[in-house]
């Protein structure tokens, strides 16, 4: 029995579409890149590069989201235009519940006081680009992640102005937020930011 292996190279342009059923879905086209830029896509000596050369559409499918939460969540939406950001949880109490009970070495049996959501804040919307100026009460500037420089000389920091929290802080790092918050009562709890325009 012999099998004859077809070799299929992606073809990815806006002319051919992204070779599959005549659709055009692709979040990456050779036809968005520039002179040796194929050969840094291959190998991208940066963040800049990585997520930029031949992406497509990015600020519209590269979106903020909790990704984990302690509590329900009631809504979140994501203005692209604005880089405004808004999530709404439903805390529940945890006081007397066995359930979050804290596990590690030697707070056995010592009840969770604090909750957290994590949220993705991607460097396509909240990249730092305004000139340093100082935090304040409505701007956060996080600490670099484990993702590496942005270009050369440039580190990859998000930088955010919050519009509202309704309690607890914000911490960042990299690309990823983590609100803290109580678990004392059930309630409603509001974060919203955008990008820090200075």
């Amino acid at each position: 029995m012999s099998y004859t292996l077809w070799a299929y190279e992606p073809t990815n342009t806006h002319e051919q579409g992204d070779g599959w059923n005549g659709e055009d879905l692709s979040i990456f086209s050779y036809d968005d890149l520039t002179g040796d830029d194929d050969v840094k896509a291959m190998n991208p000596p940066d963040l800049h590069s990585l997520i930029h050369l031949g992406s497509r559409g990015i600020d519209g499918w590269c979106r903020p989201y909790p990704a984990e939460t302690m509590g329900r969540i009631r809504e979140y939406t994501f203005d692209m235009k604005t880089t405004r950001f808004e999530l709404s949880i439903h805390v529940v109490s945890l006081d007397g519940s066995r359930l979050w009970q804290s596990q590690r070495d030697g707070d056995e049996g010592k009840p969770v006081e604090e909750g957290w959501t994590k949220v993705y804040l991607p460097f396509a919307h909240y990249l730092r680009t305004a000139v340093a100026a100082p935090e304040g009460e409505k701007r956060l500037v996080g600490r670099p992640g484990k993702e590496g420089m942005w270009q050369e000389g440039v580190e990859a920091v998000i930088d955010l102005e919050i519009l509202e929290i309704s309690e607890g802080r914000l911490e960042v790092e990299g690309q990823w937020g983590r609100w803290y918050y109580p678990l004392s009562e059930e309630r409603d709890i509001k974060l919203k930011l955008r990008k820090w325009e200075g």
